[in-house]
């Protein structure tokens, strides 16, 4: 496949992640529709990421660089912090602007590829 295309489609995992991710601020009077809306769209979103960053990481034959490692490890965690607040361990509204931070940091770490000599 086409690097673009796994790009393209990396992109497409983010917004169904996020999409999700923005569902739990409705989570409320009809929690049972809701939540199951957003695991949807966040599953589909965390498979699409995997699946299209390793084609693409695959497909340009590189080592593992350091601004990849901590990408993902930045997503782990972001799947954390939906899982608790999907349980309610952490509020919806603190979750969201956690992850949007955290997804900023990931836009820039693979625009900017820090830490390549």
């Amino acid at each position: 496949m086409d690097p673009i295309t796994y790009k393209i489609l990396h992109v497409i995992g983010a917004l169904f992640l996020f999409a999700g991710i923005g569902g739990l601020l409705g989570i409320g009077e009809n929690r049972g529709q809701i939540n199951k809306l957003v695991s949807i769209f966040s599953g589909i979103g965390l498979l699409l990421l995997l699946v299209a960053g390793m084609g693409l990481q695959a497909k340009l034959v590189q080592a593992w660089p350091l601004w990849l490692i901590l990408k993902l490890v930045i997503w782990v965690v972001m799947i954390v912090i939906f899982v608790l607040a999907k349980k309610e361990k952490v509020a919806p509204k603190m979750a969201v602007w956690i992850s949007l931070v955290l997804g900023a940091v990931v836009a820039w770490l693979c625009l900017a590829k820090p830490f390549i000599s």
